[in-house]
């Protein structure tokens, strides 16, 4: 029994099924063990910063007490909540368990490249050159855009919820306090929530790029997706900031929506002027 995604491009071959499930569970492994790898540099080892010559350089040491994920939380904890709100351990396991996830968010983060390369690796044989050459142009603009919605989280959206939380907890004369792993968990959704959510453009662009739908079917539609913006902001935000974020949240949403449609018109009419030129000739 053999295999075969799509119509193979001339001169490849056609694997077994058994193959395919052996490449498969190969490049599945290889992504996990990098992270692994991740994972015990964060969890276990610290950073230990050092001069050579006039640059300061640092290198792992074994200190499960100030690992990475340790000093990336304390870190976080320094910038986000206010200075007298106080992280409280409610169970006997939940900082440990608060900075195990931490190990895991940055080995998934710092991970991820050799994910993205080995999943591209095996499903490029199936690809055609123009959907091979689409990924190549999304990589670098979709990591940007991850990483523009993770600051956009971190520094714009946690620090208003932590300050309008404690603000409120004081007036209602109870003390502000905070799980550590409400704290920890809350960070991290977030930072997921609205990386992905920065990916708009790039799912637009992708989708026009291969036919599905026409950029002006995006600028018909564009009141549906304000609506639509505002609706997953509501989802996002704790709806305890007197609209502030969900607004926030709303137009910064509606704004990578009118951006992917204003890139796949340029797309296509980038792909209309070889076509067009054709012609003449």
């Amino acid at each position: 029994m053999r295999l075969s995604i799509g119509k193979a491009e001339s001169g490849q071959k056609e694997l077994p099924v058994l193959e395919h499930v052996a490449e498969l569970i190969h490049r599945f492994l290889v992504s996990l063990a990098a992270f692994f790898v991740f994972f015990i540099l964060f969890f276990i080892f610290e950073p230990v910063w050092v001069y050579v010559g006039p640059f300061r350089i640092f290198y792992p040491y074994p200190d499960l007490f100030h690992s990475f994920s340790t000093e990336f939380f304390n870190f976080a904890r320094q910038q986000l909540l206010p200075p007298h709100m106080l992280l409280i351990n409610l169970s006997a396991f939940d900082t440990f368990v608060a900075i195990l996830y931490t190990s895991m968010a940055l080995a998934a983060i710092f991970s991820s490249p050799v994910w993205f390369y080995e999943t591209a690796s095996f499903l490029g044989p199936a690809l055609k050159q123009r959907e091979k050459r689409m990924l190549r142009l999304i990589l670098i603009p979709a990591s940007l855009l991850f990483l523009a919605g993770g600051l956009f989280a971190y520094k714009i959206v946690l620090p208003v919820i932590f300050k309008f939380l404690y603000a409120f907890t004081l007036s209602t004369g109870v003390e502000p306090t905070l799980g550590v792993g409400t704290f920890v968990s809350t960070v991290i959704a977030y930072i997921i929530a609205l990386g992905l959510s920065f990916e708009i453009p790039i799912i637009m662009v992708a989708i026009s790029y291969v036919g599905l739908v026409s950029y002006d079917t995006w600028l018909r539609n564009w009141r549906y997706a304000i609506v639509g913006s505002f609706v997953v902001a509501m989802f996002i935000s704790p709806g305890a900031t007197g609209g502030i974020i969900e607004t926030t949240i709303g137009l910064t949403l509606s704004g990578l929506f009118f951006g992917g449609a204003l890139a796949s018109r340029s797309l296509a009419l980038r792909k209309q002027k070889p076509k067009a030129q054709d012609s003449q000739d």
